[in-house]
């Protein structure tokens, strides 16, 4: 405490308790005091900060009792009871010329206006409003939250004292979709705080969005082959989504496929399709009166179907004939077929034939190969035309015997 005899500057400490706080002393003669300081206010922490407030017109030799009253929106708390005793009055010393005082003016608080909100999304929002600082260094913020009790407020800025209203922003994030806030303007100043009237705005809903994958991929001709995916946003749970395709050459358009399914309620679907003959776009569209959503577009490319069979006998001069040969679906008469064989942990081609037309939709190949040993061997067939992609067959151990 700083006291003359007839100033005193309190002082105390409080803690806001991550809430709004108003704060001010009580002080007078006796414990039922009679007078308070203005009341001013602290933003939401969870620091002890020190606090003071200054008094003046006291009495000389007189003892004042003082407590420290703090307010937010728990209720409020008191500090114990203080006491002073201010000094004694100066010795009379012979009268200056009376030079007539200027006109004291009493600080006032800040003038608010709550104004409107933008830039709305399903998370975010920008609030905008007025701030009259009165003269006085001031500092302000916005409270929002579900209801007109608020709860939450926007970062504390500061503004210079002075004599023009200035426009003032706040930017809210991690709102919740959908959601009608409340929400006001409030400046602070040495003189008192300021509350703007109450406005309320409500989010966006989350915008619906699709993402697919196939599994596997790629394909193998004739094998089974799934479309799985998500829908998230608002409203994803139970929404119908529909599977389109467009073929090889993608000339065709995409067209719808089966039937639509429903999305879980994680937003989860399967489209599930017992083999896809050629290399295919798929998309999935949302139906709905809300307007379709797409999904990117997914190209499943499908592999040609290789099998593999083999044979061995030993030739006069000790070395080994290995013959290889198999069925490469669909047909791909000239498709380049290489052997290879596992060395050194990477696959060398060893051989290379083509295709040759079969029945049935299908091509054969046969190819043999003179070795001394035997290893792991497999078959890579690639393709003349776009509509497939390059296959393998499985990877098998020849033994030379």
């Amino acid at each position: 405490q700083s006291i003359t005899y007839k100033t005193a500057t309190l002082a105390a400490s409080v803690n806001p308790g991550e809430l709004p706080t108003s704060y001010y002393f009580e002080f007078g003669l006796t414990v039922a005091y009679g007078s308070r300081t203005p009341a001013a206010r602290l933003a939401a922490g969870g620091a002890t900060v020190k606090v003071t407030a200054a008094l003046t017109g006291l009495r000389a030799r007189t003892r004042y009792h003082f407590r420290f009253v703090a307010t937010n929106l728990l209720g409020t708390t008191s500090g114990a009871d203080t006491a002073f005793t201010t000094a004694a009055a100066p010795a009379v010393v012979k009268p200056k010329p009376v030079v007539k005082p200027k006109p004291v003016v009493k600080p006032k608080p800040p003038v608010v206006r709550t104004g409107a909100a933008s830039a709305l999304t399903y998370q975010s929002a920008a609030l905008r409003g007025a701030v009259y600082p009165s003269g006085q260094p001031t500092t302000y913020f916005f409270e929002y939250g579900p209801s007109a009790k608020y709860g939450h407020e926007s970062a504390v800025a500061a503004l210079p004292a002075g004599t023009r209203t200035v426009t003032v922003t706040g930017a809210l994030s991690g709102l919740v979709p959908v959601t009608k806030y409340h929400y006001r303007l409030v400046a602070v100043n040495a003189a008192g705080t300021a509350l703007g009237s109450d406005a309320t705005f409500t989010t966006a809903a989350i915008p619906l969005a699709l993402a697919i994958a196939a599994l596997p991929s790629p394909a193998t001709f004739g094998g089974p082959v799934s479309i799985v995916g998500a829908l998230s946003g608002t409203g994803a749970p139970g929404r119908a989504v529909i599977l389109q395709q467009n073929p090889f050459p993608f000339t065709a358009g995409f067209q719808s496929l089966g039937n639509p399914e429903l999305a879980a309620s994680t937003g989860a679907f399967r489209f599930d399709l017992l083999s896809v003959a050629v290399t295919t776009q798929f998309r999935v569209v949302s139906a709905g009166s809300s307007g379709p959503v797409l999904s990117p577009t997914l190209t499943e490319y499908v592999a040609l179907a290789v099998t593999m069979h083999t044979t061995s006998h030993r030739t006069r001069t000790g070395s080994y004939s290995l013959h290889f040969s198999g069925v490469i679906a669909p047909a791909e008469a000239g498709a380049r077929v290489s052997l290879q064989r596992l060395a050194a942990g990477r696959w060398a081609r060893v051989a290379s034939t083509s295709a040759r037309a079969s029945s049935a939709g299908q091509s054969t190949y046969s190819t043999t190969l003179r070795r001394r040993h035997g290893g792991f061997f497999r078959v890579r067939v690639t393709p003349v035309e776009g509509g497939h992609v390059a296959g393998i067959g499985p990877a098998r151990l020849v033994h030379a015997h």
